[in-house]
Parts: structure tokens; sequence; C-alpha cells
């Protein structure tokens, strides 16, 4: 009797066999690459331990050997400076360590001598950049302002002294030039003669309010910055100016023509002579 075999069952078996064994294949592969990966951090991290360990070894090691080195080396020259002076040895130990640390000191001055430059270097390369951005910035830079322009300087704080006094005097120039154009530009007597009342208000609140800042500013104990007490000084002229100004426009004319009867008002009706 002959059996009868289903080629379905057959064709699937196969399938899953085949997919079993890819399964199978994917995970030897991935637990390979795992096992490698841990070996590799665990053979990294083995080498760096043995390589600062080494390292450091090496460096104490050789750090011993100098020190031993130049303790027979010092030792060595001081001996042998001494019996070429008669045999004073403690001469010979202490002009070799007299020495030493003159040579020491010697190395550092130099070492200071090239940070110093080197500040200056910096400093200097800071502040002509800073100076070509007023170029850009304004056409010209505050150097304009100084007759000094070719300076060579020895140190740091020298370079930063000029610096300041230069700025400084740049600031007040602008300062004062400003403050002339802003007196130019207000015609006072004009806007008095056109508003009298206005103005003359106007001059005694600022006067009032001026005399209440300046009052302020000498209770306080605390002192303003630069910046702030050359703005405040700025602005207190400016405005202290104009109130002067209007009360010359304003208030003097009022008196001159209370006081005098015969004035253009009323020249032609209260001084006309009595010929009767």
């Amino acid at each position: 009797m002959a059996s009868s075999v289903d080629p379905t069952t057959i064709t699937g078996s196969a399938e899953e066999e085949s997919f079993v064994c890819q399964l199978q294949e994917m995970l030897a592969y991935g637990a390979s690459y795992a096992d490698a990966k841990v070996d590799c951090l665990a053979a990294a991290t083995k080498q760096s331990y043995t390589s600062l360990l080494t390292k450091t070894t090496q460096a104490l090691l050789g750090t011993v050997i100098l020190l031993i080195a130049v303790s027979f080396l010092m030792y060595g020259m001081a001996t042998g400076l001494g019996w070429a002076l008669g045999g004073n040895l403690w001469l010979g130990f202490v002009l070799t360590g007299g020495g030493l640390i003159v040579g020491k000191l010697v190395l550092s001055k130099v070492g200071a001598v090239q940070t110093k430059k080197k500040s200056l270097r910096i400093t200097t390369k800071k502040y002509e950049q800073e100076l070509e951005a007023q170029r850009n910035r304004f056409g010209h830079d505050m150097m304009c302002h100084s007759d000094k322009k070719n300076i060579t300087f020895k140190s740091e704080s020298e370079f930063l002294s000029w610096r300041a006094a230069v700025a400084k005097a740049a600031f007040l120039e602008k300062k004062n030039h400003l403050k002339q154009e802003v007196m130019n530009d207000m015609d006072v007597k004009a806007l008095t003669q056109k508003y009298p009342l206005t103005t003359t208000g106007v001059a005694g609140t600022a006067g009032f309010m001026l005399a209440g800042c300046i009052g302020n500013s000498h209770a306080h104990e605390k002192q303003p910055s630069v910046q702030m007490s050359s703005e405040k000084s700025f602005f207190s002229e400016v405005l202290a100016s104009l109130v002067v100004d209007v009360l010359k426009e304003s208030v003097i004319p009022l008196v001159k023509v209370r006081a005098d009867p015969c004035s253009s008002h009323t020249k032609e009706k209260s001084c006309e002579p009595n010929i009767a």
C-alpha cells in the first residue's frame, strides 16, 4: 500500500528549517559581535591601565635618577671647588648653592621680562584692533586728538595709563564740541521772544530740578561712576546754560520795562512833555 505524502507539508517544513537556520546564524553573529566588543573594551582598559602605570613608574624613576644625578653632580662640583680653594669644602658648597640660587633668580627675571613683553604686545594689539574698529565706524579714531602718536612704552601699566589719558582727552574734546553744537543749534533769544511765559516757566522748573539734583548728589555718600558723572555734568552744564539764557532773555527785559516808565511800550503815551 503506497503512502501518500503532501508536497505542501514538505515545502513548509523546508522553509521553516531555513528560517530557523538563518535566525540561529544571526544570533550567533550577534553573540560573537557582543563578545568581541566586550573583549575590545577589556583590552583597551587593560592597555590604558598598563600604559598609565608604566608612564607613572618611568616618570618617578626618571625623577629619582635626575635628582640623584643632580645631587652627585652638585656634590662633585662643590667638593672639587672646595679642594681647589685650599681644602675648604664648606666654601665650595656655599659657592655652588649660591650659584644655583643666582641662576634660578636670573632665569626667573628673564621669564618675567619675557612675560611682560608678551603682555604688552597682546595689550597693544588689542588697542590697535579697537582703533581700527573706531576708524571703520567713525572714519577716524581717538588718536587724532593726541599729538603724541609714536611712543615707545616699557611696561603694560605705562601703556594703559597713556591710553586712559588719550581716551579722556578725546572724550572731553568731543563733549565740549557736542555741547557747543547743542548751544549753537538752539536760538534761545528767538524762542523766548515767541513764547515768553512758557520759556520762563520751563526755565524756572528746570532751575528748581537742577538745584535739587545738585543738592542730592552732594548729600549722597556713594560716589557715581566716571561715565555717569561725566554725562550728568554735561547735561547739567547744558541745562544750566539754557536756564541762564532764558532768564536773561525773558526776566531781565521784563524787569527793565517795569522799572523804566519811558519804555518803548509807554513812551508815546506817558512820557510826552506837558506843554500846557
